[in-house]
């Protein structure tokens, strides 16, 4: 379900984000923390992914986005680096 994301989205790694409502205060993922974009991990249902490409379009979400906040109390995640979740 995407609840209210729009349909289209502008997504890129090195891209600057904020999060925006409080996931996890105590460790300050919380809103107004900031980050990084450096990884994004595809749908498997993506077919249509291309290195040379730099605009794609898909027809399903990221599975997900890893992201190196710059100030986090999270513990390293197992083949992290510190401070992405």
């Amino acid at each position: 379900e995407r609840a209210s994301l729009s349909n289209m989205t502008e997504i890129a790694v090195c891209m600057k984000v904020m999060v925006t409502f409080n996931v996890e205060i105590d460790l300050d993922i919380a809103n107004r923390a900031r980050g990084e974009l450096v990884e994004i991990v595809l749908d498997e249902r993506v077919s249509n992914f291309s290195l040379t490409k730099a605009v794609m379009e898909w027809d399903y979400p990221p599975a997900y986005l890893l992201i190196k906040l710059y100030c986090t109390k999270a513990e390293r995640l197992e083949n992290l680096e510190s401070g992405v979740i």
